[in-house]
């Protein structure tokens, strides 16, 4: 896994309240969006999502899927 620092970093851009990406979206609308999109990968990349030395599970993986999400 990877710390919260490095999530935070990632994640930013989207949920930074004036200038984010999904700021004229709430708190809860963007974790529901969040939530629909990390469901999907893992249902496509299910035995990568499993795996320990999956990519996916680092942060280098996380930071490639961030940067596809919008």
């Amino acid at each position: 896994m990877f710390s919260l620092n490095e999530f935070v970093t990632q994640i930013r851009d989207y949920v930074e309240p004036k200038t984010g990406k999904l700021c004229d979206l709430g708190f809860e609308q963007q974790y529901e969006v969040f939530e629909i999109y990390f469901r999907s990968i893992k249902a496509v990349f299910l035995e990568q999502w499993d795996a320990h030395k999956s990519y996916i599970l680092k942060i280098v993986g996380f930071g490639g899927l961030m940067k596809a999400f919008y």
